[in-house]
């Protein structure tokens, strides 16, 4: 039985996080913009259990908390 080849899908290059979701059981998802300008809910998890959105989230949030202690 031959199976048709399929093509890896692209990988999509998130431009910007434009609201972030968190559900009463702590689930937290990302509204976000891609390089093709398509919206969407992105709610992937990594294999240590936290999306690729979620750490940049945290990064920007530890970022802008430094700045303010710092008054940048």
């Amino acid at each position: 039985m031959l199976h048709e080849a399929r093509q890896p899908s692209p990988a999509i290059l998130v431009t910007h996080i434009l609201a972030f979701t968190n559900d009463y059981k702590g689930s937290i998802g990302f509204v976000v913009r891609d390089s093709a300008g398509r919206c969407f809910l992105d709610k992937g998890k990594t294999c240590a259990g936290q999306s690729a959105l979620e750490r940049e989230a945290k990064a920007i949030k530890w970022a802008m908390k430094n700045a303010v202690e710092n008054n940048f």
